[in-house]
């Protein structure tokens, strides 16, 4: 099957030649954190299968416990990560996990296994119990009246690092485009904290703008070592910005199951079955 997509923000663009039933998910924690989501998804390809139409690749390499290295690459403008494959030199031919969630076809890609289910957040294989919106909210996304919850989080290689106090009681799943897009999975994962109450530990993330229809100013902030992505805020419209921190990149994410669904009417058709989907534990 030939297939094509893009970063975010358009800079990157590429062309592959895949096989649907290897499309995969993945739950390791590695995943979750990089992906600010519950998990990721991709699909296995020969690296002589894949092309790159245009742009310039970054490249994070994390060496596991086992000694192997993993590179992970990303579009340095936008944080969007493309494929993951072995970084180290072995002479073996190399194989390229393609992030599904980039792919214009993307619809038409259900993954076929799962791996990693026993890091699995609690609340996935139930996540058609959760209520849900077509589309964006209508109402505050914040409560200043409501109990806040000390968190802290960061990206995966450690450059990045935050506290916050959010209202753990009030956590999203978003299914749009953009959110599935950049996450590199089915959906992102949100909770939600005022600007004063959000405070930078390590250093400053990279950001990347994008300009709705409306005029409005999306601001994406990722790392820019190893592309994680961390929150997005608006332009402040009452003197305080709120941010959308990334579940996935929060020390405490195991605790925080969302509550609420929006932009159901682009959700990927396969989502509510995923309990469904072979299961393996580990790799």
């Amino acid at each position: 099957m030939q297939v094509d997509g893009s970063c975010h923000c358009g800079k990157l663009t590429f062309r592959a030649e895949i096989e649907p039933e290897k499309a995969f998910m993945c739950h390791c924690t590695d995943c979750q954190r990089m992906s600010g989501s519950a998990f990721r998804m991709a699909v296995r390809t020969p690296e002589e299968k894949f092309e790159l139409l245009s742009g310039i690749l970054k490249t994070y390499v994390r060496t596991a416990d086992s000694g192997r290295r993993r590179a992970q690459v990303f579009c340095g403008d936008c944080g969007t990560h493309i494929y993951a494959t072995s970084a180290d030199d072995d002479g073996q031919p190399k194989l390229f996990g393609v992030r599904v969630s980039l792919l214009r076809q993307r619809h038409a890609l259900a993954p076929k296994r799962q791996f990693w289910t026993r890091s699995a957040q609690d609340w996935v294989n139930s996540i058609d119990d959760i209520p849900g919106i077509d589309s964006q909210m209508k109402v505050a996304v914040t409560n200043d009246a409501a109990p806040r919850r000390d968190v802290t989080g960061g990206c995966h290689c450690g450059h990045v690092r935050f506290r916050a106090a959010i209202e753990d009681r009030n956590i999203t799943i978003c299914h749009c485009a953009d959110c599935q897009a950049m996450s590199s999975s089915a959906f992102r994962v949100s909770a939600y904290a005022r600007e004063r109450d959000v405070t930078m530990l390590g250093a400053a993330p990279a950001e990347y703008v994008k300009v709705a229809d409306s005029g409005n100013r999306r601001v994406q902030a990722f790392c820019p070592h190893c592309g994680t992505q961390l929150y997005a805020t608006s332009d402040a419209t009452d003197g305080q910005r709120v941010f959308n921190l990334r579940v996935g990149t929060l020390d405490q994410n195991r605790t925080l199951a969302p509550v609420r669904q929006i932009w159901m009417r682009s959700r990927l058709d396969w989502v509510p079955a995923i309990a469904s989907i072979e299961a393996h534990e580990r790799q």
